[in-house]
């Protein structure tokens, strides 16, 4: 018979392509539902500003209420978040507990030698979500989500002045675009007069 000169990888090459074409999907729909959830944080955890009310039977006008202060705005966002936290402890290990019974995915107890990286993992991760949502009340979801991009020339860094890896002359040129994004939306805001920045700054 014929014998595939590729030696029959072509069927595993397709594989590949459908699994990256899948995995590109999932990051832009990722990408998207995170944009989604910073300005909904924005908008649903931070109270507006009070409007000025209208005039009192005797004609007289009140005088406006205050503004909500940074530290209102801060307090706001963290019970919204911490609301959020709860919600998803009393629901979504369901999930989890029916994909153990179900055999999808077995779930276990970390290890005495992996629990010390999980309770710092989570220690990170709940330091990060507070701080994320912080800067939302403070500022905006894009000068945040700008920001967060930081973390990307920050790595490479890391892993220089850590790992001793170099980086690459693409990763560099990659990672000075993105500061150059970052001031670049701090400029625009300065221009256009601070719309994205908070009053008190």
């Amino acid at each position: 018979g014929h014998l595939d000169p590729r030696g029959g990888g072509g069927g595993s090459a397709d594989v590949d392509k459908n699994s990256n074409f899948l995995g590109e999907m999932l990051v832009l729909l990722s990408a998207f539902l995170y944009a989604v959830y910073e300005v909904l944080l924005k908008i649903f955890s931070i109270p507006p500003e009070p409007s000025e009310s209208g005039p009192s039977k005797d004609g007289s006008r009140p005088p406006p209420l205050p503004p909500p202060t940074p530290l209102q705005s801060a307090l706001d966002a963290c019970a919204f978040t911490g609301w959020m936290g709860a919600f998803n402890l009393c629901i979504l290990w369901i999930p989890i507990l029916v994909m153990h019974i179900k055999g999808v995915h077995a779930f276990e107890l970390p290890t005495p030698d992996s629990l010390p990286l999980v309770l710092l993992d989570a220690t990170l991760e709940g330091a990060f979500g507070t701080i994320l949502v912080l800067a939302i009340a403070l500022s905006s979801p894009l000068f945040v989500t700008v920001g967060t991009v930081l973390a990307i020339p920050t790595s490479a860094v890391i892993d220089t002045l850590v790992n001793g890896l170099s980086c690459q002359p693409q990763s560099l040129a990659g990672g000075g675009m993105v500061v150059l994004g970052f001031l670049g939306v701090n400029l625009a805001g300065l221009t256009e007069g601070l719309e994205y920045w908070p009053s008190w700054l």
